[in-house]
């Protein structure tokens, strides 16, 4: 039975044994959903219940996403299965992907990459557009790999390299200067960590309170005044 080879060559992939391994069943999910998907409708919907529980586990807690349209070959080999996506590829035979691995479509081709036999991605490489990667070829970690690879190949980033001071002092200093932070109001120098507050600006003056001379009684009450006259 097809199905059954390819879990066995997937198996004999991994060094611990198989059923410890993640990524093993990740790979199970992916082809038992490719199986179910050939067979009459009641034995297809008995096996793709459980598939589709399976895939939405791999899908939300390790982030594996291999498309049903892809098509495997046997050996396949997941190592740390975390953040994968597959699209609708075609890959041969005995492929060994690391976590962080996008094989996938760019924005100038609605195709998905062909991988050969034999080939080794590394983690955080992008495989991506109508290309082709060769056999027993590998792409080393962090590469971004936009046009085919002939057989034999291996992909590498570009070389760190150290740049020059002035380069650095191009962008400006990371902060500001000790004497620059002591003369901004209210900035506390860097390396000064004391609990005293930090000084405010004095308030402005309060404007003087005038008060309303008392009234007299006259003034209150005029017409006691005006019978003492009468």
């Amino acid at each position: 039975m097809k199905l059954l080879e390819e879990l066995r060559a997937d198996a004999a992939r991994y060094h611990a044994p198989w059923y410890l391994e993640p990524g093993f069943w990740a790979t199970f999910t992916y082809r038992l959903g490719r199986w179910a998907r050939r067979q009459p409708r009641p034995l297809r919907l008995m096996a793709l219940t459980p598939q589709k529980l399976l895939n939405q586990y791999f899908h939300i807690v390790c982030q594996v996403d291999i498309s049903p349209e892809a098509e495997i070959g046997p050996g396949f080999a997941l190592v740390h299965p975390r953040n994968i996506l597959v699209g609708g590829c075609r890959i041969g035979s005995n492929c060994l992907i690391f976590h962080e691995v996008t094989l996938g479509m760019n924005a100038n081709s609605g195709t998905f990459p062909e991988l050969g036999n034999n080939v080794d991605i590394y983690t955080g490489a992008r495989v991506l557009g109508a290309i082709r990667v060769g056999n027993d070829v590998k792409v080393g970690a962090n590469c971004v790999v936009m046009h085919s690879v002939a057989d034999g190949c291996t992909v590498v980033v570009a070389k760190n390299r150290v740049v020059s001071r002035r380069i650095v002092d191009a962008f400006g200093p990371r902060r500001m200067p000790v004497e620059v932070q002591a003369s901004a109001p209210g900035v506390r120098p860097a390396g000064e960590f004391t609990s005293k507050p930090t000084p405010q600006p004095p308030a402005a003056p309060a404007a003087p309170e005038t008060r309303t001379p008392p009234r007299t009684r006259a003034a209150r009450e005029p017409h006691l005044e005006t019978s003492k006259k009468t």
